[in-house]
């Protein structure tokens, strides 16, 4: 059993975190080039990439799959931790969006919330993520921006 308080801390990312969803890590994994450019534009930027633990099981990652070895060597992996947890269930609740279909969106949006300075969250949806990331940076006070893939 952990200690009280410990599952709440919040989880550490780069102050600048460039968080792909499923199909981000999916384009990542199939070396598209459109994806390489727009990582490369990011790190331009002081972004780095990273990926909630959540899109793993998302993409039915497989530990023998070279294609997701190469997606998850430049890519942070961010555990999904309590504190993460609590931040997706807010954006839900402030966005009204249902948590049964939404959570995973949520999740990857609460993980790039964490950052220190801003975020990207790099999502070809358009109909979840915009209202999350706009929550998440009512919530925090930091840019939660949307990427459109």
């Amino acid at each position: 059993m952990a200690r009280a308080g410990v599952e709440r801390r919040p989880p550490v990312l780069p102050s600048h975190a460039f968080v792909l969803d499923a199909q981000g890590l999916a384009l990542l994994a199939a070396r598209n080039r459109m994806m390489r450019a727009v990582l490369v534009a990011a790190a331009e930027d002081g972004f780095v990439p990273v990926i909630s633990v959540l899109t793993l099981a998302e993409q039915h990652y497989s530990a023998s799959s070279p294609a997701f070895d190469y997606a998850l060597s430049v890519v942070t992996v961010v555990d999904a931790t309590r504190a993460v947890a609590e931040r997706a269930a807010q954006l839900l609740a402030e966005t009204s969006l249902d948590g049964h279909e939404n959570l995973i969106d949520a999740f990857v949006v609460a993980t790039a919330s964490f950052a220190e300075v801003a975020a990207k969250v790099a999502s070809s949806d358009g109909s979840h993520i915009p209202p999350l990331c706009k929550a998440a940076t009512a919530i925090t006070g930091r840019s939660v921006a949307v990427v459109r893939l």
